[in-house]
């Protein structure tokens, strides 16, 4: 009769696991990287003369351990952990051909036995070949959720490539196959993607960075709020546009409505001039918006925005508190801009002159006064584009482009076609151009400042 050991048993039992999870809806038997009882080697094949060597990672389990079937014709650095360095001793004679295997060993979610195994071949060629390699091309960074990165390979056998991804969960490629291809990142900033390219016997592989596609947070709201008065509203915006996270220095003078989302509440509970500060977290990204605390009795409160175009549209202010009925206002440079009043709750102001200046407003009411600055910014005019050259050599010299206009700061560029050419970058007053294929293709180059849009065609050339 034939006992069923340890080894038997576990792998039993992880069957009967597997087998449940088929009929029963939502039991997970898969991790991020694919739980099976089958490692991965990477690469899985290599091409090696002699004292030539590669590196080779394990992916798919834990506690690694290494094997080579041939130890006379080849070493390994290290027999244990997530990836070793093998050197070709020997090789066969001229015309001749040896495969060394390397055999892993480890655990996975499916086989705690440590009994799971992967292999890798690496062929010995000797002195007089030379086979050829595949060689990768393009970008190695990719922003989650903005433009594809061009990917070219050559090598192998010249004619059949076979590309995949070590997560398809996180990013996407625009074709399988083919010598060329677009990568998207998707999702996961900071995460590094393996890319996989096979021809023939030759395997490379290519990592590419996700980097956040973020911008700063931006928190809009007033920056008083009165002890037992009315809460007052923050809205956030930035980040990564969805997830929101709020915070308080001090949780026992104020609290918040809510500890998530794009809008919330503040309402100050005690400590009259005090002041709070509210902290929001998105994605990478973190900011802070102070609030002052005043006095329930006669705490004045301005509301409106901080910013005013000079020439343009008037802004509008509001002001509570002090004694809840009279109210004077006035400016500390009054031949920068104009109010519409100088008493009441509600004026509007209007920037005449001095761009980036900052005007302050003070409102007097009772025996309580408040301050509110309004930062100048220039007139928005139409942008434009100063490129070096109408023509860009594939292959060749970058064309540098420069922007003017718009709001003068902030510029966002952007191309029609990411597969025939890309930017050195997405933003800035001056970027660069590259045509990386397509002689006699055109490629619409465009970018936008304060709400202004501009572009120009860039025509590929051969290189000279």
């Amino acid at each position: 009769m034939k006992l069923f050991n340890h080894h038997t048993f576990t792998r039993l039992a992880a069957a009967s696991l597997l087998t449940a999870c088929i009929w029963i809806a939502g039991c997970e038997t898969m991790d991020e990287e694919g739980a099976n009882n089958t490692l991965q080697i990477t690469p899985s094949y290599a091409s090696l003369k002699k004292n030539q060597s590669v590196t080779l990672s394990a992916s798919g389990g834990a506690n690694y351990r290494w094997e080579v079937e041939n130890p006379e014709m080849g070493t390994i650095n290290t027999t244990v952990g997530r990836s070793v360095v093998y050197t070709a001793r020997e090789v066969p004679e001229p015309n001749g051909k040896f495969s060394q295997k390397i055999i892993l060993r480890g655990t996975t979610d499916l086989d705690t036995s440590g009994d799971a195994t992967g292999t890798a071949t690496i062929a010995h060629v000797p002195a007089n070949e030379d086979p050829d390699s595949v060689s990768v091309s393009g970008g190695d960074t990719a922003i989650v959720g903005g433009q594809a990165i061009s990917i070219s390979v050559s090598g192998g056998d010249g004619k059949n490539y076979s590309w995949t991804l070590s997560n398809g969960s996180y990013g996407r490629l625009s074709s399988s196959s083919g010598s060329k291809a677009a990568y998207y990142a998707t999702s996961r900033p900071g995460f590094v993607q393996t890319l996989r390219i096979s021809s023939g016997k030759q395997t490379q592989t290519h990592l590419i960075t996700h980097l956040s596609g973020e911008t700063g947070i931006s928190i809009i709201g007033p920056n008083l709020a009165t002890v037992g008065g009315q809460a007052i509203t923050l809205t956030v915006s930035g980040g990564d546009g969805k997830n929101y996270t709020w915070s308080l220095s001090n949780g026992s003078a104020g609290s918040l409505s809510s500890t998530s989302g794009n809008k919330v509440t503040y309402r100050a509970v005690s400590a009259p001039k005090a002041t709070q500060t509210i902290r929001v977290t998105s994605g990478g990204q973190t900011q802070t918006h102070l609030i002052s605390h005043q006095s329930g009795e006669t705490g004045i409160s301005i509301t409106g925005p901080n910013s005013a175009t000079v020439g343009g549209t008037a802004v509008s202010l509001t002001a509570s508190g002090g004694d809840g009925r009279n109210y004077t206002w006035s400016l500390s440079n009054s031949s920068a801009g104009v109010l519409s009043s100088t008493s009441g709750n509600k004026v509007t102001y209007r920037a005449t002159a001095a761009p980036r200046a900052t005007q302050t407003i003070r409102v007097v009411s009772g025996s309580q006064s408040q301050t509110f600055p309004i930062v100048h910014q220039s007139a928005i005019v139409n942008v434009s584009i100063s490129a070096s050259s109408s023509e860009a050599p594939v292959g060749g010299r970058p064309v540098t482009l420069t922007a003017s206009g718009g709001d003068g700061v902030n510029y966002t560029w952007s191309i029609s076609n990411g597969n025939i050419g890309y930017l050195s970058g997405n933003s800035g007053r001056q970027v660069t151009y590259r045509a990386s294929t397509s002689v006699n293709a055109t490629q619409t180059i465009r970018v936008s400042s304060g709400g202004k849009t501009f572009q120009i065609t860039i025509i590929h050339v051969p290189q000279s």
